[in-house]
């Protein structure tokens, strides 16, 4: 489990015998909204990571995806995210 502090949310991680684990997809994203770009660059700093192209261009638009070291792809937005007000 990761705690985001001073978000009051956390991320859990969870795993079973009885099915497979997920495996890595271009389109399968992990999305985090860091609201602001100096946060987004410390990030990528302490990362030490090259951000990878999108499959989506949306992404590279609003973000920048990085790759994990399993191979999962995490997209690290600038914005703070809004709830859609559509239904």
């Amino acid at each position: 489990m990761l705690d985001l502090p001073g978000s009051g949310a956390h991320l859990e991680f969870t795993a079973t015998e009885h099915t497979p684990p997920p495996t890595p997809h271009a389109e399968a994203l992990l999305v985090l909204y860091l609201g602001n770009q100096s946060t987004v660059d410390r990030v990528l700093t302490r990362l030490a990571v090259t951000p990878v192209p999108s499959a989506n261009p949306y992404w590279d638009r609003v973000g920048v995806t990085v790759v994990d070291p399993d191979s999962f792809r995490v997209v690290l937005v600038s914005q703070i995210w809004q709830r859609s007000t559509r239904s």
